[in-house]
């Protein structure tokens, strides 16, 4: 952090001197950097990917996927929300420069704000690496159905 146009860390430093390319801006002024998803980062957030879209499916008493969960009804989304809401804190801290108290306290458009620029950075990643992964294993279960 910059105090009186000093430089107080060598993080500080760098970002002086190179910018912070994978940042967003607060609407207070102070900026979070988001990161891309690592190695290190990657089983939390597989699990957590794994959880959600596992709640979204619908499943008869066998435990096979008859359908998904209406995302038009608001109750279903406040579910979700309320269902995943401390995973989704986990995924955050993990993926950017916040602290939790930090996190919890900031305005909700700047977590929205936060979330869409993690969501961005890594897109790719979940379009191009993790989604055909997916089509795979839905064709591979679609033609030899099994319980979910």
């Amino acid at each position: 952090m910059q105090e009186n146009g000093v430089v107080q860390t060598a993080n500080d430093a760098a970002e002086v001197l190179y910018g912070t390319p994978d940042a967003v801006t607060l609407s207070d002024g102070s900026k979070v950097v988001v990161k891309k998803v690592t190695l290190r980062t990657l089983p939390g957030l597989v699990s957590y990917l794994q959880t959600v879209l596992n709640s979204l499916l619908v499943t008869d008493e066998q435990g096979f996927m008859v359908g998904t969960v209406d995302m038009k009804n608001p109750t279903t989304i406040l579910n979700l929300i309320a269902n995943h809401l401390q995973p989704t804190y986990a995924v955050v801290l993990s993926l950017t420069s916040l602290t939790e108290d930090r996190l919890l306290d900031m305005p909700l458009d700047d977590v929205l704000t936060t979330v869409q620029r993690l969501w961005e950075l890594n897109a790719d990643f979940f379009t191009q690496r993790i989604a055909p992964l997916l089509e795979k294993a839905e064709s591979v279960v679609s033609e030899s159905p099994e319980k979910v």
